[in-house]
C-alpha cells in the first residue's frame, strides 16, 4: 500500500472538496530511456545538471544509481518499476535551492487542488535526512499556501508519496509550484524525485450500476436497460454534471462527452454490442469543460454481449405429396453450442411437441407450412426459426404395410421385405437401402449384404397418387461374429525347444490348432508344441456356441528358430585414422537370422548391439571385436577376430596471442606453434597477410579481420586453430557540428571522416526529450537528418559515438539547418 503524505491547508468545513481526483495538469514523470535524461531547463531548477552521480548541489536524470556513493542506496528502478524510467537524482546543495519549478495557467478560482511528488531518502547512515518545502505562489510571488515535510531514512530503498491540497483564492487562474530543498548538503541530503503533478481535486465520487454488485456487469445485447448512478459529496456552490463514455473494442478509443447525460443517473442501453466503460465529470457550474477545474469519478464497466445468430434450415424429399403419405423432415442447424439443443416443430405455428432433428408425419393437409424452431445452448442466443416448407398434398397414398422375415439377424443372414398396399393394379415397387435404390423391383427383396443400422424402405407408385410413396422404416440390428486372438509363449526360440501356444478361452467353445493348415494338438484353448521349425505358420480354428458363430480362424504366428553362428568376422574401414576421425566396424555372421551382437573395446563393452559400431573417439592402439550370439541363448556367444586401431594425433597449435591491435596503416607479425613432422600452414583468410603458408605471416588488414590457421602433419592429419583477430583503430574521427538536410546537394547529411572504416562504431542521436531518433552500428551511410522517413526540424541534437576499440566515447551536440 503506498501512503500518500498529504496536509490540508484550508480549514476544515462541512464541505469535502478532497475526495476525488482529476486528471493531472502537471505529470513531470522525465521520461525513460537507456543512459541518462537530457537537462532541465535553468528556469525549472536551481540545481546543476551531471550525467551520472551528481555531487553537492547538482542533479543527474537516471534510471538507476549503480556505482554511486557507497552510503546511498541502490535504485534500479522508477517508483511505478520501470527498470528504464527516469528519474531526478539530487545531492542537496550547501545554499537553499528549488528543486523543480513551473508556472500553471487556466486554473478556477475557488476550486481545491493538489500537489505533490514521489521522492526517496537515499542516504543509509546518520546524516541529515532532506527536507522539502511545496509551495503555491502568484505569478508575482505572493505565497498561497505550503507545505513541508522531512523524507525519513528507510532500511531499503522505499519510495514515497508526499503532498498537500489546497484551495485556489478569488481572482487568481495562474500559480507557480515549487518543490524546494531546506536541508544542507554535504552531510547527506540526497534525494530521488519522480512523478511531481498537479491537479483538481472536489467531492467524493461514488458510481454504480442498479442491481449489480461491483463495478462491472456483463449482459445480453437486447437486455432491459440498466441505470448507473452516482453518489457525489458536498464541495461546489453549483454543482454540474457530465457523463462520458469510453469504448474499449475499437481502433484509438478516447473518453467521449454524453452531451445529453447531465444529471447522477444515466441509463444505458443494451442495443449495441461492445465494451463499455462510464465515467463521470463533476465541476462548479461553468467548469465543466475546464480539464484543470473537473474532478473525474472512477469508471463502471458493461459488457454488452452481442446476440449469437443460431440458424436452422429443414429439408424434406419432396414438397407434392398424396394424402396420407409419409414424410420425413430433417434440420440442419448451426451455432447451437455444447450439449443437445431443443427443437420446437410446428405445423401452421402449432407445435406438434416434437423435440428431436427430425419429424415423421401422414397427417399433412394441402398448403400446411411446417417450421422448426431451435433453442441453442449460446449465453444470449434467441431462438432461430426455419424457414417454412409448404406442401401441396393432392391425390390418395395407397396405404402401405411392409415386412422383415427378421431384423435381427447375424451378419451374411439372408432377409426378406415383403410390401403390400391395398391397390391391386398401377402399383409399381422401388427398394431402398438407407434412401440409396436396391436391385430389386418386386414386392418382395431379399438380401444378405445388410450393415448394423441400415434402414430398409419400399417407394409404391400407384394411380391414385402422382408420385412414389415410401413405407415406413425397418431399421435392421445386424450381429457379427464374435473374434478370437491367440498368443505364444515365444515366436523366436531355440531348435528342439517346446512353445506354448494359448487361445483366447469362450465358454462352450472348440478348438482345433493348426501348423502349416495341418491339424496338431487337442480340443483346448492351450496348445504345446514340442518343437516348431524356422518359418512355421500357426493358427487355430475356434467354433462358439455363440450366435452368429461360424468356424473362426485366428491371425497366423509365424516362428523363427535361430541357430548358432558358426564364425563371426569384423573388418574396419579405415582402420589408420586421425585422432577424432570416424570408424566404422561391420561385423558378418556366418548364421544371419535371430543373430545379436555385443561390441568390445579393449574388451569393455559398449551400447551399441547391432552388427555395426561407429566411433569417434579411438585411441591409438585400441582393439575392437564383437561378439555374435543366437536369439534365445541356445549356443554359447562366438567372439570375432580383433581389431587394432591405428590413430594418429592431430597437431597441436598454441597462439602467442589472439587479439593484436594496431593502428590503420600498421603492421603486426602473428605468432603460432605447432607440434608434430612435416608440417604445413595455411592462415585464412588471405587478405592482409603478406605469407599464408607460413607460421609468423606479417599481417596489415585495413579493417578489423579475425584470421584461422589450419595445420597439417605428415599423415594429413589437420588441426584447426582458434580464431586470431587484428584489431584496427582509428586514430581519430572528425564530427560536424551541424548540416543541412535539403536535398541542395550540399552538406546535406552529417559526414563524419573516419568513422565508415570502424564497422562496429556504435551511433546514436536523440533530441531534447531523450527519444532516440537515430542509431546505427557502423556508419557505411550517412545519416540524413529524417527520423521515420520523415524531416525532423532544424534545431539542436545530441550524440554518443561509441567505437570499437572502446579507446573513448565522443558526446557532443549537432545542429539541423533548414
Amino acid at each position: 500500500m503506498v501512503l500518500l503524505v498529504v496536509l490540508c491547508s484550508n480549514t476544515v468545513t462541512a464541505q469535502t472538496c478532497t475526495g476525488s481526483p482529476g486528471a493531472p495538469i502537471v505529470n513531470i514523470t522525465f521520461g525513460s530511456g537507456i543512459g541518462t535524461g537530457l537537462p532541465l531547463s535553468n528556469s525549472t531548477t536551481g540545481f546543476t545538471y551531471a550525467l551520472n552521480c551528481p555531487g553537492d548541489g547538482a542533479y543527474a536524470l537516471v534510471n538507476n544509481t549503480n556505482g554511486c556513493y557507497s552510503d546511498w542506496h541502490t535504485v534500479t528502478q522508477d517508483h511505478t518499476g520501470d527498470p528504464n524510467g527516469l528519474f531526478m537524482l539530487v545531492n542537496a546543495s550547501t545554499l537553499n535551492r528549488d528543486f523543480y519549478v513551473q508556472q500553471i495557467d487556466g486554473l478556477c478560482a475557488g476550486t481545491t487542488y493538489q500537489f505533490s511528488a514521489w521522492m526517496l531518502n537515499m542516504v543509509k547512515t546518520t546524516a541529515a535526512d532532506p527536507n522539502v518545502t511545496f509551495i503555491i505562489e502568484k505569478t508575482d510571488g505572493t505565497l498561497i499556501s505550503s507545505f513541508n515535510s522531512n523524507i525519513p531514512k528507510t532500511a531499503t530503498p522505499a519510495w514515497q508519496q508526499y503532498g498537500f491540497t489546497f484551495a485556489l483564492p478569488t481572482g487568481v487562474s495562474s500559480v507557480v509550484i515549487r518543490l524546494h530543498n531546506n536541508a544542507p548538503g554535504g552531510l547527506g541530503s540526497g534525494l530521488a524525485l519522480d512523478d511531481i503533478t498537479f491537479r483538481p481535486m472536489g467531492p467524493p465520487i461514488t458510481v454504480s450500476i442498479q442491481g449489480v454488485s461491483g463495478s462491472a456487469t456483463t449482459v445480453c445485447q437486447g437486455s432491459p436497460a440498466l441505470t448507473i448512478a452516482a453518489n457525489v459529496g458536498t464541495c461546489f456552490p453549483t454543482t454540474t454534471y457530465l457523463w462520458q463514455v469510453y469504448r474499449l473494442d475499437v481502433i484509438s478509443p478516447a473518453w467521449a462527452d454524453i452531451n445529453t447525460a447531465n444529471g447522477i443517473t444515466y441509463t444505458v442501453n443494451a442495443t449495441s454490442a461492445g465494451a463499455y466503460q462510464y465515467r463521470l465529470l463533476v465541476a462548479n457550474d461553468g467548469n465543466l469543460q475546464s480539464p484543470g477545474c473537473r474532478v473525474i469519478s472512477a469508471p463502471v464497466s458493461i459488457n454488452i454481449t452481442p446476440a449469437p445468430q443460431p440458424v436452422i434450415n429443414i429439408i424434406t424429399a419432396k414438397t407434392n405429396i398424396c394424402t396420407g403419405e409419409q414424410v420425413l423432415f430433417t434440420s440442419f442447424a448451426s451455432g447451437v453450442g455444447q450439449g443437445t439443443p431443443i427443437y420446437d416443430w410446428q405445423v401452421n405455428g402449432v407445435s406438434v411437441n416434437n423435440n428431436a432433428n427430425r419429424y415423421i408425419t401422414r397427417n399433412l393437409k394441402d398448403g400446411d407450412a411446417v417450421t422448426c424452431t431451435l433453442i441453442s445452448n449460446l449465453s444470449c442466443a434467441a431462438p432461430a426459426i426455419s424457414p417454412p416448407i409448404t406442401m401441396h398434398v393432392s391425390g390418395v397414398a395407397p396405404a402401405i404395410t411392409v415386412t422383415a422375415s427378421a431384423n435381427n439377424v447375424c451378419a451374411g443372414t439372408p432377409v426378406t421385405f415383403t410390401v403390400s398396399t391395398n391397390q391391386t393394379t398401377g402399383i409399381t415397387y422401388q427398394w431402398q437401402v438407407n434412401g440409396v435404390d436396391a436391385p430389386s423391383t418386386g414386392s418382395t427383396f431379399v438380401s444378405t449384404n445388410l450393415k448394423n443400422g441400415n434402414i430398409v424402405t419400399c417407394m409404391v407408385g400407384s394411380s391414385t397418387c402422382s408420385t412414389p410413396v415410401s413405407s415406413d422404416e425397418i431399421l435392421m440390428k445386424i450381429i457379427d461374429a464374435p473374434s478370437v486372438n491367440i498368443a505364444a509363449s515365444v515366436t523366436t526360440t531355440c531348435p528342439n525347444t517346446p512353445v506354448t501356444f494359448k487361445a483366447d478361452q469362450i465358454p462352450g467353445a472348440s478348438y482345433q490348432w493348426q501348423i502349416n493348415g495341418k491339424p496338431v494338438g487337442s480340443n483346448s484353448s492351450t496348445f504345446v508344441a514340442p518343437q516348431v521349425n524356422n518359418g512355421d505358420v500357426v493358427n487355430c480354428l475356434v467354433l462358439t456356441s455363440t450366435a452368429c458363430s461360424a468356424p473362426i480362424q485366428t491371425k497366423d504366428i509365424i516362428m523363427q528358430v535361430s541357430s548358432s553362428p558358426t564364425a563371426v568376422t569384423v573388418i574396419a574401414a579405415p582402420d589408420t585414422i586421425c585422432q577424432g576421425t570416424t570408424v566404422t566396424f561391420t561385423a558378418t555372421a556366418g548364421q544371419t537370422t535371430g543373430i545379436s551382437y555385443q561390441w568390445l573395446v579393449n574388451g569393455q563393452t559398449v551400447t551399441d548391439t547391432g552388427n555395426t559400431l561407429v566411433k569417434t573417439d579411438l585411441k591409438n592402439g585400441d582393439i575392437v571385436a564383437c561378439r555374435a550370439s543366437a536369439s534365445g541363448n541356445c549356443a554359447p556367444p562366438i567372439e570375432s577376430n580383433p581389431v587394432t586401431v591405428v590413430v594418429t594425433d592431430l597437431p597441436q597449435i598454441t597462439l602467442a596471442k589472439s587479439v593484436y591491435e594496431i593502428y590503420k596503416g600498421e603492421s603486426v607479425t602473428l605468432g603460432a606453434a605447432a607440434t608434430g613432422t612435416g608440417l604445413t600452414y595455411q592462415w585464412s583468410p588471405a587478405t592482409g597477410l603478406d605469407k599464408t603458408d607460413i607460421a609468423h605471416p606479417v599481417g596489415h588488414p585495413n579493417q578489423t579481420t579475425t584470421y584461422t590457421l589450419v595445420v597439417t602433419n605428415a599423415s594429413g592429419c589437420m588441426q584447426t586453430s582458434m580464431p586470431v583477430t587484428v584489431k584496427v583503430l582509428i586514430k581519430d574521427i572528425i564530427v560536424p557540428n551541424s548540416f543541412t538536410p535539403n536535398n541542395d546537394g550540399i552538406n546535406d547529411k552529417w559526414e563524419i571522416a573516419g568513422l565508415a572504416d570502424d564497422p562496429y562504431a556504435q551511433v546514436q542521436v536523440f533530441d531534447r526529450y531523450g527519444l532516440t531518433i537515430y542509431q546505427s552500428i557502423g556508419y557505411k551511410q550517412s545519416w540524413n537528418g529524417r527520423y521515420k522517413e520523415k524531416i525532423l526540424p532544424a534545431g539542436v541534437y545530441y550524440y554518443i559515438i561509441r567505437l570499437s576499440s572502446n579507446t573513448r566515447k565522443v558526446t557532443g551536440y549537432v545542429t539541423i539547418i533548414h
